[in-house]
Formats: C-alpha cells, sequence, structure tokens
C-alpha cells in the first residue's frame, strides 16, 4: 500500500468519526428552529402566574377627565381588556389595535366587549394617540399612577390581552409578540368566539 492509499484511508476515516461526532452532538443538542421558543415559554409562566388574580377596583381617568371605577366598566359581562403604555414599543401596539380593529371591523368581536387601559402621562398625548390611530369609537381609560394592584400585570414592560370577567377576576392573560402575528390572531379567535356565546 503506497502512502497516497494510506492518506486517502486516514481522511476518509476522520470524515467517518466527525460524521458520527455531529450526529450524536445533534442528538444530544436538537437545533432550536423557533426562535422565540424562549419568549414564549417565560411569556407563558407569567400569563399563568396572572391568571385568577384580581384586580383592585381601582379609579381610571375616562376620555372626559371623568373617574370611573374598572367595576363600573365591566356590568353583566366579561369584558376583553388591552393594557399598554405609552412606554410599551409602539408598533407593538399598534399591530395588537389593528387586530383588534380587523376583529371589529368583521363583526366577530363588539366593541362594547372591549376595554383599552392604558397609561399616558399627559392625557392630552392620549387624545392626540386615539385620535391620529382612528380609535374614536373605542372606549380607553388611563390609569391613576400606572397601577392595576397586581404587581406582574403593572411591571409588564410590554402590551397585554386579558379577560376581567364581573368580580374583577383575570382569565385568558396573553402577552402578545409583534413577530409572531398569528399567534396573537389565534388567541383572539377563540376569545371572540368565548364572547360570541
Amino acid at each position: 500500500m503506497n502512502l497516497r492509499n494510506k492518506i486517502s484511508i486516514i481522511i476518509l476515516i476522520a470524515l467517518l468519526i466527525s460524521c458520527l461526532l455531529y450526529i450524536n452532538l445533534s442528538k444530544k443538542h436538537p437545533r432550536n428552529d423557533d426562535p422565540y421558543g424562549s419568549l414564549k415559554k417565560e411569556y407563558a409562566t407569567i400569563q399563568n402566574e396572572i391568571n385568577n388574580l384580581s384586580i383592585k377596583d381601582c379609579k381610571m381617568i375616562g376620555e372626559n377627565n371623568d373617574t370611573v371605577l374598572i367595576s363600573s366598566l365591566i356590568t353583566k359581562r366579561k369584558k376583553l381588556i388591552f393594557r399598554f403604555s405609552e412606554l410599551n414599543c409602539d408598533s407593538c401596539v399598534m399591530v395588537e389595535l389593528e387586530n383588534l380593529k380587523t376583529k371589529i371591523k368583521n363583526n366577530k368581536l363588539d366593541i362594547n366587549d372591549l376595554v383599552l387601559i392604558t397609561f399616558y402621562r399627559n392625557p392630552r398625548h392620549l387624545l392626540l394617540f386615539k385620535r391620529i390611530n382612528e380609535l374614536t369609537n373605542f372606549k380607553i381609560y388611563n390609569t391613576i399612577n400606572d397601577s392595576l394592584g397586581i404587581n406582574k400585570l403593572d411591571n409588564l414592560s410590554v402590551p397585554v390581552f386579558f379577560v376581567l370577567n364581573s368580580e374583577l377576576n383575570i382569565e385568558n392573560t396573553f402577552i402578545p409578540i409583534k413577530q409572531i402575528n398569528q399567534r396573537t390572531i389565534n388567541y383572539l379567535n377563540s376569545i371572540t368566539d368565548d364572547f360570541s356565546k
């Protein structure tokens, strides 16, 4: 056997060992094809922690500068709440508002089953936001001191959906991810199905 054949056999054996090592490592550490997997998992944990908690009957400021208790908004039926702040990512909020507008336009959600709860330091900025984004028919209320009385919920730096019943218990919490809009659409489909019953 000449030197060239020996080198070829050694290279072939090295390639075979490399392939076997790669296959073995791939089985131990599968590739994560979902770049948002860990974020979805983190949000699912937070959502579960918030579900079944009760918010305090806090005061909010309406568009006409009137003060209302949140319990006065949730009379007989539960409401879908979309909570966001001026500090949240604007495009994240806009995507969700467009999703809500689509549901209302397609008669999948009654606008009376929806309440937007926000926190804007300057109420004029909220009115400007409402006008620019064509939200004239939406009920929007501004929290006082950005608090609903649940630290986990109050400390979120992202928009959040939840259903609030007449006992002020939170159900069906959902934290959207702008880059996975279909996930939000699926959530809204399931929630609006519940509201239409």
